[in-house]
């Protein structure tokens, strides 16, 4: 019968393998904090730089929308006395109003900037956003009014260049005077035969 024993002569017997272990469950990922979260941050020289002049496009910008609120209401006014609505004075006051509007937000928002920590480059961008939309109609209002300046140009060229050739009238000629020797007196007419002068009496026998 074969016995369990093991046989004389073989070396020591394996070392069973490590029991397997469950692998540690992964943890969630950290949510971000908010867009604040390694958002760049400016320097001391930068943020005095940047609050210097978000004051003055707020007060800029204040001021614009003061003036608009005035050109407004003077033509309201105006409106009301003598039923006469001045449409340029009413776009002008809208266009200062706007512009104010966006301008004072804008230095708004370059306040924030020097004022706030972690949110720099947010309040940076808001600022931005708002300069763009001033220049945009900045340039709407220019690109239109450089194509009405071509038409009128082009039309005065082609148009008032007609108007000049039918309508020219030639100068009158000045008359036509007989030159005079410097020193002598200008001879006067001959007389017919057998009439005088005033005064003297002719001669009869």
């Amino acid at each position: 019968m074969p016995s369990n024993e093991p046989a004389q002569g073989a070396g020591p017997a394996a070392p069973p393998p490590p029991p397997l272990r469950a692998a540690p469950p992964l943890a969630p990922l950290a949510a971000e904090d908010g867009p604040e979260r390694g958002q760049y941050e400016f320097s001391y020289a930068d943020n005095a730089t940047i609050h210097d002049l978000g004051s003055k496009m707020s007060f800029v910008g204040f001021f614009m929308l003061g003036i608009g609120l005035f050109f407004f209401g003077t033509g309201i006014v105006r409106w009301v006395q003598d039923r006469n609505l001045e449409v340029g004075m009413l776009f002008l006051s809208l266009l200062f109003m706007v512009v104010g509007i966006w301008t004072h937000r804008g230095g708004r928002e370059f306040l924030d900037v020097a004022r706030t920590h972690g949110n720099d480059i947010s309040h940076l961008m808001v600022a931005l956003a708002n300069l763009r939309r001033f220049y945009t109609l900045l340039y709407l209002l220019f690109f239109v009014a450089l194509i009405f300046a071509v038409i009128q140009l082009g039309a005065h060229s082609l148009y008032g260049t007609k108007e000049q050739h039918v309508g020219a009238i030639r100068p009158a000629r000045a008359p036509r005077r007989l030159p005079i020797e410097s020193g002598k007196a200008p001879e006067a007419p001959a007389q017919p035969q057998g009439s005088t002068s005033k005064g003297e009496p002719s001669s009869t026998r």
